[in-house]
């Protein structure tokens, strides 16, 4: 299993203390590197196991959100994405890198919905408001960080979805009047 040096480390730093909730978030993040994704779930689940205070919850669930993003499971993402907001409060984390992190994760939440948005939804009423929910996300990470000029552009793109979108289904809706015979 512990083919490079940083995980053989780890695995010593964890034998040592096994009940250290950041050797496991450490490892995860050194085995999903290393491409051993069966191992790197089980770290981080033991990781969150661990973590009695949850205060190591957030940033846990936030890469987990990536690894399942990168598997491309995007609700598993979603899902990981949003237990890490939930978890916040309780980040243990010092005053200047919280906000960030928080400003970092709303804007990944925000990209994740527009890509299910796009992947598992086909009814309009779903994705319209995946789409909503990630325009807000982008807005949530500006008022945290204001200079995030990522989260600016994407809240524009997002915008820019939400109208093309609005309009497509503005000209399906009058194609299907003018076929049931409905138009003016």
């Amino acid at each position: 299993m512990a083919k490079n040096k940083k995980i053989r480390n780890l695995l010593e730093k964890i034998e040592r203390n096994p009940n250290e909730v950041t050797g496991h978030f450490e490892l995860a993040c050194a085995l999903l590197e290393d491409g051993q994704q069966s191992e790197t779930i089980n770290e981080f689940k033991k990781a969150l196991e661990l973590d009695r205070e949850m205060e190591y919850h957030s940033i846990i669930n936030y890469h987990l959100g990536l690894f399942y993003y990168s598997e491309g499971e995007y609700g598993k993402a979603i899902n990981e994405f949003e237990k890490s907001v939930e978890n916040l409060p309780r980040f243990k984390a010092d005053e200047n890198s919280k906000p960030l992190f928080s400003a970092k994760l709303h804007y990944s939440l925000g990209r994740f919905l527009i890509l299910r948005s796009f992947h598992d939804h086909y009814n309009f009423t779903e994705k319209f408001r995946e789409l909503r929910r990630a325009k807000e996300c982008f807005e949530k990470s500006l008022r945290i960080y204001s200079a995030d000029m990522r989260s600016r552009e994407m809240l524009f793109e997002v915008e820019d979805i939400i109208e093309q979108e609005w309009n497509r289904a503005d000209s399906e809706l009058n194609i299907l009047k003018w076929y049931n015979g409905e138009s003016d």
